[in-house]
C-alpha cells in the first residue's frame, strides 16, 4: 500500500482537529498603533527606559508609578517564538505559548523536499492538537517551488514565510537564507508567486482576508541595500518583514543594530517585527521603542535558553512551586548537591523597581531562568507529541543549564527516550506535577 493510501485510511478513522485561521496581519498592524501612539503621549517614560535599558549604571530608575502601563502595553504586543532548527516542533511551540508567546513560527522547511515526498512532509511538518497562530517557514530558491509548497501548507496556518536571513553556511551554500538577501528581485518573485497560489484564506468569524506571504532577514553592513530591500518586499506583497537586527557574520553576542531596524521601518508602510537580543518583557519594551516604535518582537535564543523569558506575571503573581535557586560554583561546575534552596517565591526580574517600603504597584515580572514548572511541561509534552528524544535531551540541556553540571548534562544528553527524561528529572529534583500541561 502506498504512503498516500495509508495517510487516507488513517484519517478515515481518527478525526483530526480543522486548523483555524486568525487574521495575524491586523494584529501585528494594531500592535504597532499601539506601541507608537504610546510612544507619543509618553515620550518622556519611554526616553528614561530606553536610557536604563543602553545605558544601565547611568539610566535613571524608572517610576514605580508607571508599572500598570507598561504592563498594559506589553500584554498588547505580539510576542513570536522564532523559527529554529529542529526546535520549533510542536512541543516546543505549543511549550512556548502556554508560557507566553502569541504567535509561533515552524522550523524552516525546505520547499523543494517537502513537495516531493509524503513521508517528507509527515517527518518535517506537525501540528499539535488545537494548534493556531503559526507561521510555517520556507526555504526555497524559486517561486513555483516556493508556491507548491505554500499551498500544501496554507490550510495548516496562518502564513508563509520566506528564509531570508539565516547566517549557517550550509543554508546560504543551498542559495536560502541570508544568500536571498542578493537577490531580491528572486524574493520579489517568491512572494508573487505564493499569493498568487493561495490568494486568501478564511480566518475565524467567517471573514476573507489576504493570505499573508511574509519575509524574516538580517541586515546588510551598507543599511542602504536592506531599505531596497524591504522596500521591493513590500511591492511584491509582503504583509510583514521580520527583520534581526545584526548581519549575517555578526556574532550572537554582537548588539542589535536597532536604530538600523527603525530606518527600515520608516521606509515602508507595511508592519516590521524586531528579532534579536529579545529575552525578557523589559527587553522587548525597550528594544521596540529603540527600533522606532515596533509593535511585535520575535524572540529565540531567549526562549530556547528559558521559554518562560517572555512570560509576564502581573505583581503579586509567583509561580505555583515557587523556589529560589542560589547557586554557588566551584571547580567542578555547579551541580544541584550544591544548590541551596528556600522557601521564597522565584526571583523575579522587575521592569521597575518599586520602593520596597511602598505599596508595589502592577509591575511587569519575568524569570530569569527556566521555572521547575516548565521543564516538566516540556518533558510531558515531547511525550505527548512524540518529539525525537535527541531534539527532547537538546533542547532540555539548553533549558536546564543552570541547574545541571557538565557530567549531569552528558548524561542527560545520553538518554535514549523521552520517558527516560522525565525520570532524570524527577531523580534530579527537577521535576512537579504543577504546571501549564499536566496530561499526557
Amino acid at each position: 500500500m502506498e504512503w498516500a493510501d495509508l495517510e487516507k485510511e488513517w484519517a478515515q478513522h481518527h478525526a483530526q482537529d480543522v486548523f483555524v485561521h486568525h487574521d495575524l496581519t491586523s494584529a501585528i498592524r494594531q500592535s504597532q498603533q499601539e506601541v507608537e501612539q504610546f510612544m507619543k503621549q509618553h515620550a518622556d517614560l519611554v526616553r528614561t527606559l530606553t536610557q536604563a535599558y543602553v545605558t544601565p549604571a547611568e539610566g535613571a530608575p524608572v517610576d514605580p508609578g508607571c508599572g500598570d502601563l507598561f504592563y498594559d502595553l506589553y500584554r498588547k504586543l505580539q510576542t513570536i517564538q522564532a523559527p529554529m532548527v529542529r526546535c520549533s516542533r510542536p512541543a516546543f511551540r505549543k511549550l512556548c505559548r502556554l508560557w507566553g508567546t502569541t504567535i509561533n513560527y515552524s522550523h524552516m522547511i525546505v520547499a523543494s523536499s517537502f513537495t516531493q515526498s509524503d513521508r517528507a512532509r509527515h517527518a518535517e511538518f506537525g501540528l499539535y492538537k488545537g494548534e493556531e497562530r503559526l507561521v510555517t517557514q520556507l526555504a526555497a530558491t524559486s517561486g513555483p517551488s516556493a508556491a507548491e509548497a505554500a499551498v500544501l501548507l496554507s490550510p495548516y496556518g496562518d502564513a508563509i514565510d520566506l528564509n531570508c536571513g539565516c547566517p549557517q553556511r550550509w543554508a546560504m551554500q543551498e542559495g536560502f537564507g541570508a544568500a536571498l538577501l542578493e537577490k531580491p528581485e528572486l524574493v520579489s518573485d517568491m512572494i508573487k508567486c505564493i499569493r498568487n497560489a493561495v490568494p486568501s484564506i478564511t480566518v475565524a468569524g467567517g471573514t476573507s482576508v489576504p493570505f499573508p506571504c511574509v519575509v524574516k532577514m538580517r541586515v546588510k553592513e551598507d543599511i542602504r541595500q536592506s531599505v531596497d530591500f524591504v522596500r521591493q518586499c513590500e511591492a511584491a506583497g509582503a504583509s510583514w518583514v521580520t527583520v534581526h537586527g545584526r548581519t549575517p557574520t555578526s556574532p550572537p553576542s554582537c548588539p542589535v543594530h536597532h536604530a538600523d531596524v527603525a530606518l527600515l521601518k520608516e521606509n515602508v508602510s507595511i508592519p516590521i517585527v524586531l528579532n534579536g537580543s529579545v529575552e525578557s518583557p523589559s527587553s522587548a519594551l525597550a528594544l521596540a521603542f529603540l527600533s522606532g516604535g515596533v509593535g511585535s518582537v520575535m524572540s529565540g535564543n531567549g526562549l530556547l535558553e528559558n521559554p518562560a523569558c517572555l512570560a509576564a506575571f502581573p505583581n503579586g503573581e509567583a509561580l505555583r512551586e515557587a523556589t529560589s535557586y542560589h547557586f554557588s560554583t566551584s571547580t567542578s561546575g555547579t551541580t544541584l548537591s550544591t544548590v541551596l534552596r528556600s522557601s521564597s517565591e522565584s526571583s523575579l526580574d522587575r521592569l521597575a523597581a518599586p520602593n520596597p517600603s511602598a505599596t508595589p504597584p502592577r509591575l511587569l515580572w519575568s524569570v530569569p531562568f527556566t521555572p521547575v514548572e516548565v521543564l516538566s511541561d516540556f518533558v510531558r509534552l515531547a511525550i505527548a507529541t512524540d518529539l525525537s528524544y535527541a531534539t527532547t535531551m537538546q533542547q532540555l540541556v539548553h533549558m536546564a543549564r543552570p541547574y545541571l553540571s557538565a557530567v549531569e548534562r552528558n548524561y542527560v544528553m545520553a538518554l535514549r527516550s523521552n520517558t527516560a527524561a522525565c525520570g532524570a528529572l524527577q531523580g534530579l529534583g527537577l521535576y512537579t506535577d504543577k504546571g501549564r500541561f499536566t496530561s499526557v
